[in-house]
Order: C-alpha cells, then sequence, then structure tokens
C-alpha cells in the first residue's frame, strides 16, 4: 500500500476514533451494557489502529534512509500495532474468545500501551527531518508542526489517563476519568486528534509528497 492511499485510510481511522471515544465519555453506559455496541467500538478502533500501521510502515519503506531498522517510523508502527492488539483483546472479550496471546495481558501492560504508543507519535513529529528555508519548506511545517502540537496535547491526556490507573487500578480508559475531567477533555483531545487528522488529509492531497528533504512523491 503507498503512502497516499495508506494516509486516507488512517485519517478515516481518527476521525472514527474520535466520534467513538466521545460518545463513550459522554454516554458511558452505552458500551458498558450493550454487548453488540462495544463490540463494534472494540471493532472500529481495532481498525483505526490498524490503519495507522499501515501509514507508519508505508512512511518507514517510502521515506527511511539507509538500513535502520529503528526508526521514528518504525517505532510509531510498533505503537500502533500494539494498540491494535488490545483493541482485538476488547473484541474477542465481547465474542467470548480468549486467545492466550490476547487474554494474559497485566493491567500495566494494558494501560501502558497506549501511553507508549502516543510518545511513539509525538517523537515521530519531533524527529521530524529539518525542512529548508523557502516557501516549500513552509508548507511542510504549516502542517507537520500542528500534528506535532495534536501529538504532544494527546499525550498529555494519556498521561492523566495513566496516572488514574495508578490511583484507581483497573481504569484503563478515557471514559474511565472522573465524569467531569472525562467531558472536559473530549475538546481538548478532538482538537489533537483533528491536529494530526489535518496532517494526514494533507499527506493525502499531496500525494504522499511529504518527504522534507526531497519533496518527492511515493511511487
Amino acid at each position: 500500500m503507498n503512502l497516499r492511499r495508506s494516509a486516507l485510510l488512517a485519517a478515516v481511522g481518527i476521525g472514527v476514533a474520535i466520534v467513538i471515544r466521545t460518545v463513550g465519555t459522554l454516554a458511558p453506559g452505552l458500551f458498558r451494557t450493550s454487548p453488540p455496541a462495544a463490540g463494534l467500538a472494540a471493532l472500529l478502533l481495532a481498525a483505526a489502529s490498524l490503519f495507522l500501521v499501515l501509514f507508519f510502515a508505508a512512511f518507514y519503506a517510502t521515506r527511511s534512509r539507509g538500513n535502520r531498522m529503528i526508526t521514528p517510523a518504525s517505532l510509531a508502527a510498533l505503537g500502533a500495532g500494539a494498540v491494535f492488539l488490545l483493541h482485538l483483546k476488547g473484541l474477542f472479550a465481547v465474542l467470548g474468545l480468549h486467545p492466550p496471546l490476547l487474554t494474559s495481558w497485566p493491567p500495566l501492560l494494558e494501560a501502558g500501551v497506549p501511553w507508549a504508543a502516543s510518545f511513539f507519535t509525538l517523537v515521530f513529529f519531533v524527529l521530524w527531518p529539518k525542512e529548508g528555508a523557502g516557501a516549500e519548506g513552509w508548507e511542510r511545517k504549516k502542517y507537520v508542526l500542528p500534528a506535532l502540537f495534536g501529538a504532544a496535547v494527546l499525550l498529555a491526556v494519556r498521561t492523566l489517563i495513566l496516572a488514574n490507573f495508578f490511583l484507581r487500578p483497573g481504569a484503563l480508559w478515557f471514559s474511565d476519568l472522573p465524569r467531569g475531567l472525562g467531558a472536559a477533555l473530549v475538546p481538548v483531545t478532538v482538537a489533537g486528534s483533528g491536529l494530526i487528522l489535518w496532517f494526514l488529509l494533507w499527506m493525502y492531497r499531496s500525494g504522499g509528497a511529504a518527504d522534507p528533504r526531497t519533496g518527492a512523491g511515493a511511487a
């Protein structure tokens, strides 16, 4: 899959995740009392994470230089992949399935995986290669820098969720935050995700031409 198509899929996935997490926070009982709704949410969130894996993998394949296996893109793909497994675990639980690989996760790992994925996403944007001066460099910065800020916002929210887990063991998700805090953070989360969504849509519109050093499009 090329970079342009994977960017569009990742953008769609983030849009879907925004809707699900907003609904889950404002109406927390929906996914707790309705197995079909919980299963659908887990399926859609797993798909959204998989789309991010495809995007970072495509970025790694088309933009990485040299033979390095560990790059910001590969770490971000690894983090998104772990989140995909986490949502797959939730889907299988709703279906009454318990594969050993997805049922033996300690609570700390379940709580830490989304935080680590957010951290690797922030690293991806922070370590984006330095652009040169000029109009084309500004065109890229116009989308990359807001996405970096959005990733930082999402990491801050994930840090609050992780802190809530240590204070209230078993509270793993955004919807487990105290109701008032969760409601207050909904627009913050939407804004942070929206900035990354904007970046992904630029990647799609530009045909994947996001190499900060060459401006070359994806093959």
